[in-house]
């Protein structure tokens, strides 16, 4: 399980007590302009899952 990870996407399976409890985590940066993340908007966590 990730240590230390918050999360604030209420709305995701692997969110407990705004803790992230998956395995590993997954992110990836969007396609921005000139290719360099910037800001925490410019990525994506591709490890969300909705909550049945």
């Amino acid at each position: 399980m990730a240590q230390g990870i918050h999360c604030g996407v209420e709305e995701c399976v692997h969110n407990q007590q705004r803790r992230c409890v998956a395995d590993s985590i997954r992110v990836r940066s969007r396609a921005v302009t000139g290719g360099n993340c910037k800001h925490s908007e410019d990525t994506c966590c591709e490890t969300f899952k909705p909550r049945s």
